[in-house]
């Protein structure tokens, strides 16, 4: 059984920001957004810059999946903040518009603060690590437009 605690926490954060820069190792050079296809059988990953600030970058992060009828279904539907300064990265926000269910993470209603969080970014730490498994990455500098 993992122990949740600051410790473990922290060590997820600084993992989840070093993906974060293979996946993305031109960050400053993404103006709004872009997308990357990976290899041959994989979904399209979508970034966008969400806010820039001295020290930190948020992006969105996600798979666009078709729904029935149309439309799309951004999942998993993750914020994520990176501290440039500490350089760690953390999930921001999880729940965007209500509809993410919190055990989707592994999250239970009794769970501490800490093991809530170490939840939700392990769940990104190996999202990550898939998704630079599946050959993507974000390299150009051309902004997408919504």
């Amino acid at each position: 059984m993992q122990k949740y605690n600051l410790q473990y926490l922290m060590r997820i954060y600084e993992q989840n920001y070093r993906l974060l820069l293979r996946l993305v190792p031109n960050l400053d050079d993404v103006e709004e957004g872009d997308i990357s296809s990976g290899q041959e059988d994989a979904m399209s990953l979508h970034l966008s810059v969400l806010e820039r600030n001295s020290y930190t970058v948020t992006v969105h992060l996600t798979y666009l999946i078709p729904k029935e009828g149309g439309g799309f279904k951004a999942t998993p539907d993750l914020q994520i903040r990176l501290y440039h300064d500490a350089k760690v990265a953390e999930v921001y926000l999880y729940n965007k518009h209500g509809q993410v269910d919190a055990q989707q993470f592994g999250i239970s209603v009794g769970d501490s603060e800490i093991t809530s969080r170490c939840k939700i970014n392990a769940f990104l730490e190996k999202w990550l690590a898939y998704c630079v498994s599946c050959g993507h990455q974000f390299s150009s500098n051309v902004a997408l437009t919504s």
